[in-house]
């Protein structure tokens, strides 16, 4: 405990001074060191929640006589809303103690540390999600499943390898399929201020994403090839993204064609049958401001009979009510709009896309962490669109005016 009290005191005066190397570092264990590895601390902590902390603490302190840096806005409200509803369902002993955890040291940690990422963040991500979508590719080609034997235990499967059509999915060290896609899609649109190597690293992202064999990431990154042609591409480049959403729809549509046509065809219909199963069960049970958990079976709260619920509303419904849920989906909502009406940054393009996947699966993982990364980006790039006005872009910088004043702003 001496020795990580001291690692902890050297990491808050790290983000005290130099809060964009510390986040970087976050976001580097958070994506890279599997979500199921236990860190104890007092209590065991993710990996992500471990060192958020001593993060969040040093940033904190270095804004400390800062304030007129950083504006709430109407997302931080709605997000800070939803935490206290559940804050209360937990106070008044409706929910267990591991839903509160989860919510302050996964997703509220993650959502600050977004709203003081700073511009050199976004290349971060673009090459740490380059290296887990090329580990994906050797993992799919070789069979190299490195954390297939870590910290196992019979609380959870994630070390366990995935099958779809006899064929093991790529995870890396994300843990699950699903979950692997879907974070690859979100770095589509940070990559696109790569220059000339923009493309090569879209490729890279949407071929891994391609080999988890998942439809609903293969779903959300059609959609954010398209959002990104539609938002962040110049017209002097948006025939070649054009033709990249193109063919990446045409390979999503090659792969779905081939699971749902052959042998195990019946195994991939099933799962999507589950989900349509999970909605009719347990649809009518939500209440608008109270949980509709009746209890647990081995360890996992269950709704009625049922314990898996694979689509992030409909959970967040049960767990929290119908009232937190909207309020912790209102992010993803107004990046939606954003991008459609291309006022929209790459965070906002990246959590827009994740719909598909997130209408089918429950936050899971270090999606999870970084989609609350992400909502605390979109936050950001809206503080920072109104505070600066709008600057004309480079053919070098295609997104959108918000990319210069954010980092005149944050940095």
């Amino acid at each position: 405990m001496i020795i990580a009290g001291m690692i902890g005191l050297a990491i808050i005066a790290l983000a005290s001074v130099r809060p964009d190397i510390a986040i970087i570092g976050w976001l580097t264990v958070s994506l890279l060191v599997p979500h199921w590895t236990p860190i104890p601390v007092g209590l065991v902590f993710q990996p992500s929640s471990a060192l958020a902390i001593p993060v969040v603490l040093g940033v904190l302190i270095g804004r400390i006589g800062k304030p007129a840096q950083f504006k709430l806005n109407y997302i931080d409200y709605s997000v800070a809303a939803a935490a206290l509803i559940v804050l209360v369902q937990w106070y008044v002993g409706d929910l267990p103690f591991v839903f509160l955890k989860d919510l302050i040291f996964l997703w509220m940690l993650a959502y600050i540390l977004g709203r003081f990422a700073v511009e050199n963040t976004r290349t971060a991500i673009v090459v740490l999600l380059s290296i887990i979508a090329a580990w994906g590719l050797l993992e799919f080609a070789f069979g190299w499943h490195v954390f297939e034997n870590w910290y196992p235990s019979a609380n959870h499967k994630f070390n366990e390898i995935q099958e779809r059509a006899g064929v093991a999915r790529s995870e890396a060290s994300i843990g699950h399929a699903i979950a692997y896609g879907a974070v690859l899609a979100m770095g589509i649109p940070f990559a696109q201020r790569s220059g000339r190597k923009a493309i090569w690293i879209q490729l890279l992202l949407c071929a891994g994403i391609i080999v988890s064999l998942s439809r609903g990431p293969m779903l959300t990154m059609v959609l954010t090839l398209v959002l990104t042609v539609w938002v962040l591409a110049e017209s002097k480049v948006r025939v070649r993204y054009t033709a990249l959403a193109l063919a990446g729809s045409l390979g999503v549509y090659y792969v779905l064609t081939a699971l749902y046509s052959g042998a195990y065809s019946d195994e991939v219909r099933g799962s999507g049958d589950q989900r349509v199963n999970q909605l009719d069960a347990v649809g009518n049970a939500v209440h608008w401001m109270s949980t509709a958990i009746t209890g647990n079976v081995n360890g996992q709260a269950v709704a009625g009979n049922v314990g898996i619920i694979d689509s992030t509303p409909l959970r967040l419904a049960v767990n929290f009510g119908i009232i937190a849920a909207v309020l912790f989906i209102v992010p993803i909502l107004v990046a939606a709009i954003r991008s459609l009406n291309r006022k929209a940054g790459p965070a906002s393009v990246a959590l827009a896309g994740q719909i598909p996947v997130l209408v089918v699966t429950s936050l899971i993982l270090q999606w999870q962490v970084l989609a609350f990364f992400m909502m605390g980006m979109v936050a950001t790039e809206i503080s920072a669109r109104r505070v600066s006005p709008p600057m004309e872009t480079t053919e070098s910088e295609t997104t959108t005016p918000v990319r210069k004043s954010y980092a005149n702003r944050a940095g």
